[in-house]
């Protein structure tokens, strides 16, 4: 069966909050960070599950047992897609003059001096006297002179990655081995800000405020026109229509802490997911993390371990949260901020849509991958 996708706008009822697992009390002046994809997964799963009446405390049970999770929604008496399902995003999708574009993190490899564009490729063997790889076998990253044409990078500036998100031509362009336009390239200005609050501790037994308990946040604050871009990847066109229509019943959807909520709009579009580049020639394949990555030996996949030449990492972040079917708090992980780049050697295109360890981090939307091609010199 040939899977299918989804594709649904997240519309922001009031400002979002989001942060990891550390306790938030009296005194704490804590910032929103963006949505993970877990959160979303969870609060998608959440709400399909409850309109199929599933039964959480027989899923708790299964999870704590180690059912997968696929077989614990089935022993939970609901649909057996919710469980088979992958959740992808989410990516801010901004409204324009020319329509409406969903963007991605700028892959770290891409840099920016002024309004050119330049790329980073793996340096041959023995050109860098001195190198010293963190993993045996692993080339460095230079400036594409040839992209750089007559271009001197003058400041520090200029060495830094461009950051910000491309739209969905600009990221072709990029794993199509080019460089994509300035038009392309949208930076974090009038996208989202934070917006900081000062509130007080409420006692829960008498309903009032508790003497000295005072608390700071920052609230994530999406810009007008600026929404939250998700879609399921789902096994077929039954679930696709099922999903469908339970989506569409569903009312505003909890997202995130301190009781935010969004509106779920299902959206007639082409979806974003297959949005690779096939290798041809001799070429090889690139692969770039379109959403944060969790591995168990921090930067490094698995999967790719053996034919790894050069990898570029965006940064590293954190990512806990709680675990409703289990009552209580998921374990922290560190992850792989989006952008991460990878390039590969092997002649074969990797067959996964995903750059995980574990199977259910692909199902929550972790190490989402799109794929492109690079240029051995």
């Amino acid at each position: 069966m040939k899977a299918t996708y989804l594709a649904m706008r997240l519309r922001p009822l009031d400002m979002l909050f989001f942060r990891d697992g550390r306790p938030f009390g009296a005194a704490s002046q804590v910032e929103s960070g963006q949505p993970q994809p877990q959160t979303v997964a969870g609060a998608l799963r959440t709400a399909l599950l409850q309109a199929y009446g599933a039964d959480f405390v027989c899923l708790g049970k299964c999870i704590e047992k180690g059912v997968c999770f696929a077989e614990a929604v089935q022993e939970a008496g609901a649909a057996s897609w919710i469980g088979t399902m992958q959740v992808a995003g989410p990516w801010f999708r901004k409204e324009t003059d020319a329509g409406e574009k969903v963007l991605f993190p700028t892959p770290a490899i891409l840099h920016r001096d002024k309004d050119q564009f330049f790329r980073l490729a793996p340096l041959p063997d023995g050109e860098l006297p001195g190198w010293r790889p963190p993993v045996k076998g692993l080339r460095p990253l230079w400036p594409m002179r040839k992209d750089v044409m007559d271009l001197t990078i003058r400041d520090n500036e200029s060495k830094k990655p461009a950051g910000g998100y491309l739209t969905r031509e600009g990221m072709l362009e990029f794993l199509k081995g080019g460089l994509p336009k300035c038009e392309q390239w949208r930076g974090t200005d009038g996208l989202f800000a934070l917006d900081r609050r000062t509130g007080i501790v409420i006692d829960g037994a008498s309903n009032t405020a508790k003497e000295g308990m005072i608390y700071a946040a920052a609230f994530l604050a999406l810009a007008k026109g600026v929404s939250l871009h998700v879609e399921l990847k789902l096994p077929d066109e039954d679930a696709k229509r099922a999903a469908e229509d339970v989506l569409r019943s569903i009312a505003p959807l909890p997202l995130g802490g301190e009781g935010r909520r969004v509106a779920v709009k299902l959206e007639l579009l082409d979806s974003v997911l297959p949005l690779r580049v096939e290798v041809q020639g001799q070429g090889r394949e690139l692969l770039a993390l379109g959403s944060p990555g969790v591995f168990r030996q921090g930067w490094l996949p698995s999967d790719i371990q053996d034919d790894l030449v050069a990898a570029c990492i965006a940064g590293q972040g954190a990512v806990s949260g709680w675990d409703y079917a289990l009552g209580g708090p998921k374990k922290t992980r560190f992850t792989v901020a989006a952008g991460s780049v990878y390039f590969r050697k092997a002649s074969q295109p990797f067959d996964k849509s995903a750059l995980t360890d574990e199977p259910e981090d692909a199902a929550l939307g972790f190490g989402h991958i799109f794929k492109g091609v690079w240029n051995d010199a």
